[in-house]
Parts: structure tokens; C-alpha cells; sequence
């Protein structure tokens, strides 16, 4: 019984592991070897409720049970503004987002193959041309060391991403390296 209409945004009672096995038992068999888990602070709560830290163990269990490297997005609040989390953001949330990651990086360490740190972030390139909620590389880098850090701080192995570029502009990525993402990222997606 889904609403119509409301696609995205669909809420099951509970976590439904019997569906997933199904799935990535034919995943397995299809040969494919690695998946892409998109997690993020459920209802803006940087608590994790107890059905969401089962759901999320459940899946990464079943993606190893059928030899499947997991992968970890993990977004951030405000959609690809991202506004909540940026440091320029007087009221942001980074600290708590922080407890968030850390919690996430603990229950998953040892199984994830890597993270990637939200995803088509709004970018631009420099300070001087950009409205103060836009992620300038500088702002970005701010944020990334912060989170990867505490990510390598418990999971030292772990690979971590910037987000994946929207729209093409490499141009962005090559200010991040500028700005020294090399020191603190293994990738970029």
C-alpha cells in the first residue's frame, strides 16, 4: 500500500532483509561485486534509531554473505545545498553530524570499502564569485578533513571520496586539490 506519486520518498514499516537476499543473490549471480549503501541522519536526528542501525547492518551482512564490497554514501542535510552542514552557516551542524559519522564509521568498520561524502554538492570555484551558501572549495575542504578524519580515526583502511561531481565540472576538482584534498581524500567520484 505506497502512495502514488510519492516516489523517493516511500516508508515501510520495517526493514524487510528476506527482500534484500533475493536481490543480491541475483546481484551476486549477475556478477556483480560491489554496492553502493546511501545513508544519512534520518528525520534531521543524528540519533540512530534501532530499526535504522538493523537495517543498515542487515544489508552490509547480506552484501558480504554474497561476496559484495559495500560502499558507503553518506549525505549530508539540506539536499545538495547542503546549507545545514556548511561552515559558513552560523547555526551548522557539524558537530553533531560528526557523533553522527563516527557512530556510523564504528558500527561499519572493517566492512565498508569505502566512503563517499555527499553527493552533487552545489559548488563553485572561488570565494570572491559565489553567495555565501555555495561550497567553495575552501568551505568544502573545511568539511571534508573534518569528516575523514574522523572517519580514518576509527577505520584507518577505509577509503574516503569527495562527492560526485555533478554536471561535469572538473574544474571544481582540480581547486580541491589545490586546497590540499589529496592530504585528506582517496578518491573522487
Amino acid at each position: 500500500n505506497l502512495p502514488p506519486n510519492n516516489y523517493g520518498h516511500w516508508k515501510l514499516d520495517r526493514n524487510h532483509p528476506e527482500w534484500q537476499d533475493v536481490i543480491l543473490t541475483d546481484w551476486a549471480q549477475l556478477g556483480v561485486n560491489s554496492t553502493h549503501l546511501n545513508i544519512w541522519p534520518q528525520n534531521n536526528s543524528f540519533e540512530i534509531s534501532p530499526s535504522y542501525r538493523k537495517a543498515i547492518e542487515d544489508y552490509v551482512a547480506l552484501s558480504r554473505k554474497h561476496g559484495l564490497k559495500v560502499g558507503i554514501r553518506l549525505d549530508a542535510l539540506g539536499g545538495t545545498d547542503g546549507w545545514p552542514m556548511n561552515p559558513s552557516n552560523p547555526d551548522n551542524v557539524i558537530k553533531p553530524y560528526l557523533r553522527w559519522v563516527k557512530e556510523i564509521a564504528a558500527m561499519l568498520k572493517g566492512q565498508a570499502a569505502y566512503y563517499i561524502l555527499g553527493d552533487e554538492m552545489t559548488i563553485v570555484k572561488t570565494e570572491h564569485d559565489t553567495p555565501a551558501k555555495d561550497w567553495t572549495a575552501e568551505k568544502y575542504i573545511e568539511y571534508f578533513s573534518q569528516i575523514s578524519a574522523a572517519i580514518k580515526n576509527i577505520d584507518p583502511k577505509v577509503k574516503i571520496s569527495m562527492f560526485a561531481i555533478g554536471g561535469g565540472n572538473w574544474k571544481y576538482a582540480e581547486y580541491l586539490f589545490e586546497k590540499g584534498f589529496s592530504r585528506y581524500g582517496d578518491g573522487v567520484a
